[in-house]
């Protein structure tokens, strides 16, 4: 998705594994300008049947569902409210950005991340994450190209009111594409548009795409008597289920692994002495 990233392995025997990332940025306006002409949304439409060199697939690939993102009649439903026939679009994409803020509840205990659109759009509550998949699937849903964009909101204001909801930790929001005006981004989680207070780590489909650290860790770890037991009852099961002669894959170690966002550092320790650790860590763009 045009993410820069690093990625590392380490092969030696570890007992931990810390990451920290720190960046120093300049943020500059991008957003179109206030009362700006906007074209129709239906203006950022695809249109049917052209497929040709002029064709974006940087715009196009975002049109599509994704695992955590479906295209739903409920959530095309839920945004049609907003874009009325021939509605300006940028009006139509903050009343939506608003109303998101205004009907669902900021509640970091009612959802989890595997949450599903449906979920959310039924409980009327959930975090950042959720609701910048609802506005995708919202946006999508009406054939418009919408991307999860991953990064920081500022935590600190000047006029001393309570900081952005999602400030104290990685944020997400959503980046919408109009002809006019480019990928123009929203936060239905504060209801604003999506400017100078935030800085973009990564974008893509959804939140999977732009995860802040992703790996796979083996190795050997220690387990209770009761864990081993059960272990070895699962491999016993499965080799009996493998034709003769199949291969026996090796599990993952277990991980105990605390992530703290506001200091963009990871902690991952696994038990006893681990082999190789392979992690793709994103970089700020």
């Amino acid at each position: 998705f045009g993410n820069p990233y690093s990625s590392i392995m380490v092969d030696v025997p570890h007992d931990a594994l810390v990451v920290r990332a720190e960046s120093e940025v300049i943020v500059s306006p991008h957003s179109p300008a206030p009362g700006a002409a906007s074209p129709p949304w239906e203006s950022a439409l695809a249109i049917p049947g052209v497929w040709d060199r002029t064709t974006k697939l940087d715009v196009e690939q975002y049109r599509v569902p994704s695992p955590a993102v479906p295209v739903l009649k409920s959530t095309r439903d839920y945004a049609r409210r907003s874009f009325a026939d021939k509605r300006p679009w940028m009006d139509a994409m903050l009343e939506l950005t608003q109303r998101i803020r205004r009907e669902f509840k900021y509640d970091p205990k009612s959802t989890t991340v595997s949450t599903s659109v449906e979920e959310v759009l039924e409980l009327r509550s959930g975090v950042c994450q959720d609701f910048a998949h609802l506005m995708l699937s919202c946006l999508r849903s009406l054939g418009l190209p919408a991307r999860y964009v991953s990064g920081y909101v500022l935590n600190r204001r000047k006029d001393g009111k309570d900081s952005n909801a999602g400030a104290d930790a990685s944020h997400a929001w959503v980046a919408s594409h109009c002809p006019a005006h480019g990928w123009v981004a929203f936060d239905p989680t504060n209801g604003k548009i999506a400017d100078t207070e935030f800085v973009t780590l990564g974008w893509g489909r959804e939140y999977h795409d732009v995860s802040p650290l992703r790996g796979v860790v083996r190795g050997a770890a220690a387990r209770s008597g009761r864990q081993r037991g059960a272990r070895r009852g699962s491999r016993e099961r499965l080799a009996a289920a493998a034709p003769a002669g199949a291969r026996r894959a090796s599990t993952p170690s277990p991980l105990i692994s605390a992530w703290n966002p506001a200091s963009s550092s990871l902690r991952r320790t696994s038990r006893g002495t681990s082999r190789p650790l392979v992690i793709l860590l994103g970089v700020p763009v």
